[in-house]
């Protein structure tokens, strides 16, 4: 129904509320233009300048690759219960988030600014 929840009314196969997939995909939007010209930025600064055009290449192709990995973990809602995929995409993120925070502090001291001087 048009209640802005994202179950139809009556719980059953019925229309959603467009709504959702427009603001959906201005979050998603919106996230995209604020982070690529801040990831290509960081690429020109840390890479040496023999490889920048290089390591450019490089944040185009990973944005190419999480978008497609992206694409076939979706698909794979077809063939899961709903329950089993949301709980599927939540191991994931929360992995990537402990994959994340381990390599913060080795990371921030191979960027420390006094070391790429």
């Amino acid at each position: 129904g048009t209640s802005g929840t994202a179950e139809p009314e009556g719980g059953g196969g019925g229309k959603m509320w467009g709504g959702w997939l427009i603001l959906h995909l201005t979050v998603l939007t919106a996230g995209e233009l604020y982070l690529s010209p801040v990831g290509l930025s960081f690429m020109t600064v840390v890479s040496p300048r023999e490889l920048v055009s290089m390591m450019m290449g490089v944040w185009f192709l990973s944005s190419f690759f999480g978008n497609y990995l992206s694409g076939e973990l979706g698909a794979m809602y077809a063939y899961m219960d709903p329950p089993k995929f949301f709980s599927m995409v939540a191991l994931l993120a929360a992995g990537v988030s402990v994959v994340m925070l381990v390599s913060s502090r080795p990371l921030m001291f191979l960027l420390d600014p006094s070391r790429l001087v």
